[in-house]
């Protein structure tokens, strides 16, 4: 076989583990007092932002990735 093609059930592992860690971020982020200044990864370059609009951008982040994994179930 070639080795270019996964195995479903490791793109599943890899897809439940990228969920696993936007959650985490997630959860990181809103535990941090709201007026803390925090730096977001937008492609290769850091951005200061705030928690608020991190925390937007990692749920957004977070709900593009679960639909994917879900329809995959079906």
């Amino acid at each position: 076989m070639s080795s270019s093609v996964a195995d479903p059930s490791s793109q599943q592992q890899q897809q439940a583990s990228k969920v696993h860690q936007l959650e985490v971020a997630l959860a990181e982020i809103t535990s941090l007092p709201p007026k803390r200044a925090v730096y977001e990864k937008r492609g290769i370059i850091f951005f200061r932002s705030t928690v608020a609009a991190a925390t937007k951008s990692q749920q957004k982040e977070l709900e593009k990735e679960k639909p994917r994994g879900k329809k995959r179930g079906l």
